[in-house]
């Protein structure tokens, strides 16, 4: 099985909020939705692209995203992927 790509922003569905706006407590609260998310699915799990994602994989995933130029980076990727997928 190969290695899946995660996307934190994407995963926390942040694409659309500028990065300028994305801060600690954003960043917080996206991540108790999805938290919260996974507590009430039946298998603890979200499917991403395929995939099924649990609390481990989603924190790991999300670890990023205390780094400025690494949140930065993920956004820029978020948003090349949204743009990709409209045309």
């Amino acid at each position: 099985m190969s290695q899946l790509f995660i996307n934190p922003v994407e995963l926390l569905e942040l694409s659309a909020t500028p990065v300028a706006e994305l801060d600690g407590a954003k960043l917080r609260s996206a991540r108790q939705r999805l938290r919260h998310r996974l507590q009430l699915e039946d298998n603890g799990s979200i499917a991403y692209h395929g995939q099924q994602l649990d609390l481990s994989a989603v924190e790991m995933a999300c670890a990023d995203l205390d780094q400025p130029d690494r949140l930065q980076a993920w956004h820029r990727l978020a948003g090349m992927a949204s743009a990709r997928g409209r045309h």
